[in-house]
């Protein structure tokens, strides 16, 4: 029942059910029903002395291996569907990684935030937590097996160090890292270990109390119902779930019979939870890249096809596979081989050619050639170091191009144009911080800049450019159509102080100061608006309206026009807009890559432009 109860908290959590913010915990109830059993299993061998490590590990490959290949296949084939160049390339890597069981690191490289709105539509996002599953069965038979060999002291000390150690980690390092601790082991090694306690107790009967079986489940319920996407987890956050699911376990025989009888729906669900776990993501995924985006549509669809597909997964594969009387060692590991082979050959395969564009033609072949960026960017973005900083163009430095993710693609365009010249630009970019900011990491940034520039005299103009918008008011991402108003009246008037004296501080120095504006925000999902512009006659489609842009702008637009003469402004709104509406897609060319960057195709008209109207002066 457990089991079921944890399934049905993600897939809520996951088609963002109004009152299920906190259902992500039921990833760490699964941590800890997984180490439950997995330890009452070891357990059982080791003091029957029948312990093998080979057994072991292939009854783990059986149960996993099997499911997950036919869900990886089914996914790579939709996908090669439906899926753009940048996604197919992004899903791709985690597809490799999966069967290597390495995906949590993949998606944590991928993902800023484990809750950013842009991940909804990954269809293997939810594969990280199965990988981390896997380490954690890679090392535990090892560390079980010291602790039964281990003298009773060092047992016990160790059997209480581990988790505390583990939990200490995941509170220290979240403060540094909270993304890598979400996603990585070590931080999560203590969900693990009291599930392995919990079937210390249940085995020893040590505990017999209802209550305490009850106190478990208001405590789990009542932690996922309190927590939020700022909650610490894994940690504070995580606790309360962890340890209610593991007095729960730990009771499992004074309630959990009485219970099955009239929850029979309930433990039947559990019993298809794997699967149902591995194709509800999918299916969220897919359905939102059709634009179905209402949780009262996504949750019945995908409860219908996820319980439906994952009935079939399990009796055709999961219970064959795992049946050694039907499937001998020797075709399992051929399978096992054979199958992983081929996944991370097409896995190799759409990385190496950057998401497989050669699948579109014609019309969407343009579309598609156009919605990239900087082809630059995995090397010279965020470089913290400015002796480290990437240069484009040909010759001298005569020009930076300084400010946060949206200043890549722009810095890339113009150090095109000074090629012709022969000169170069500075790529100084630094993922999500402004000139205002209140993280130590982004002053710091933004000081050895500004003193890097004021001391190179060969640099003569300064092009910045930012996702002004976003931090005057608060990110537009899951809030569109709305406009987001998520600051306050003080934190704007710092932003625009701050904004002000750093502009006066390089024109001061005797540079030429160009702010580029922010260039209008995508609405809808971006691949959405690529497959509208495929049926389009004019191969175009719209994004926001003009009207909701200059709300959007309406302030940032009002502080530009206070600034000093020698301070220069350009508003990139005209090439991305007409009359009434702004493109996402004009004519073929994809103006961006993704919900608010420009496109390199973008940047090179806007790099034109500038060229052409501030008709800049070179050595």
């Amino acid at each position: 029942m457990l089991r079921a109860i944890a399934v049905l908290l993600v897939i809520f959590f996951h088609a963002k059910v109004p009152g299920f913010q906190g259902g992500y915990l039921g990833v760490d109830i699964f941590f800890v029903i997984s180490g439950y059993w997995m330890s009452l299993i070891l357990i059982k061998d080791l003091e029957s002395g029948d312990f093998s490590f080979s057994r072991f590990y292939e009854r783990r490959l059986r149960r996993i291996l099997p499911a997950l290949y036919a869900t990886l296949f089914l996914v790579l084939a939709i996908s090669w569907i439906e899926l753009w160049p940048k996604d197919f390339d992004t899903m791709s890597e985690v597809l490799g990684s999966a069967v290597l069981f390495l995906a949590n690191a993949v998606i944590r490289n991928q993902a800023s935030d484990y809750f950013a709105p842009e991940l909804d539509a990954h269809p293997l996002l939810h594969i990280w937590s199965l990988s981390l599953e896997e380490q954690f069965y890679l090392v535990f038979p090892v560390i079980m097996l010291l602790l039964f060999k281990a003298p009773r002291l060092i047992e016990r000390i160790l059997i209480s160090l581990i988790p505390l150690l583990s939990f200490y980690w995941a509170i220290s390092f979240y403060e540094i890292n909270p993304t890598a601790s979400f996603y990585h082991l070590p931080t999560r090694v203590w969900e693990f270990w009291l599930g392995f306690i919990a079937a210390r107790f249940y085995k020893d009967r040590l505990i017999q109390n209802q209550l305490i079986y009850w106190f478990g489940c208001i405590l789990s319920l009542s932690s996922v119902a309190l927590a939020s996407e700022s909650s610490i987890v894994p940690g504070w956050g995580s606790l309360g779930a962890v340890l209610g699911t593991a007095f729960v376990l730990a009771s499992y025989s004074t309630q959990e019979t009485k219970s099955a009888s009239y929850l029979k729906t309930f433990v039947w669900i559990g019993g298809i939870s794997y699967s149902l776990y591995l194709l509800h993501q999918p299916v969220l995924s897919f359905a939102r890249l059709r634009g179905i985006e209402s949780w009262s549509l996504l949750l019945p669809i995908t409860l219908s096809i996820g319980v439906f597909g994952a009935h079939y997964l399990k009796v055709l594969v999961e219970d064959r596979f795992r049946d050694a009387s039907r499937i001998s060692t020797k075709k399992f590991s051929f399978v096992a081989i054979f199958g992983g082979l081929i996944l991370i050959l097409f896995a190799y395969f759409g990385v190496k050619t950057n998401g497989a564009p050669g699948r579109f033609d014609g019309v969407e072949e343009a579309i598609v050639s156009t919605a990239i960026g900087s082809p630059k960017r995995k090397y010279c973005f965020n470089k913290r170091d400015v002796d480290s900083i990437c240069s484009h163009g040909d010759g001298p430095v005569t020009t930076a191009v300084l400010g946060d993710s949206h200043s890549i693609a722009l810095s890339y365009a113009i150090g095109e144009l000074l090629k012709e010249k022969k000169q170069s630009a500075l790529e100084m970019s630094i993922s999500g911080c402004g000139i205002y900011s209140r993280e130590d990491e982004c002053i710091a940034w933004y000081k050895s800049v500004l003193d890097y520039l004021i001391h190179k005299e060969e640099i003569k103009t300064v092009f910045i450019s930012m996702r002004i918008a976003s931090q005057m008011h608060g990110k537009h991402d899951g809030l569109w159509p709305k406009i987001p108003n998520l600051t306050t009246k003080e934190h704007r008037a710092s932003l625009k102080s701050a904004y002000k004296s750093y502009f006066e501080k390089l024109s001061q120095s005797g540079k030429k100061v160009i702010w580029v504006l922010q260039v209008p925000e995508v609405g809808e999902r971006l691949e959405l608006l690529m497959k509208e512009a495929v049926d389009d006659p004019l191969a175009s489609s719209v994004s926001v309206s003009v009207d909701w842009w200059n709300r959007r702008m309406s302030e940032v637009r009002d502080f530009a026009m206070t600034l000093p003469g020698n301070i220069q402004v350009y508003d990139p709104q005209d090439l991305f807009c007409g009359q009434e509406n702004c493109y996402a897609i004009k004519s073929g060319v994809t103006l961006y890559r993704d919900s608010n960057h420009m496109s390199l195709a973008a940047a090179r008209l806007i790099a034109k432009t500038l060229d052409e109207q501030f008709n800049r002066k070179r050595d």
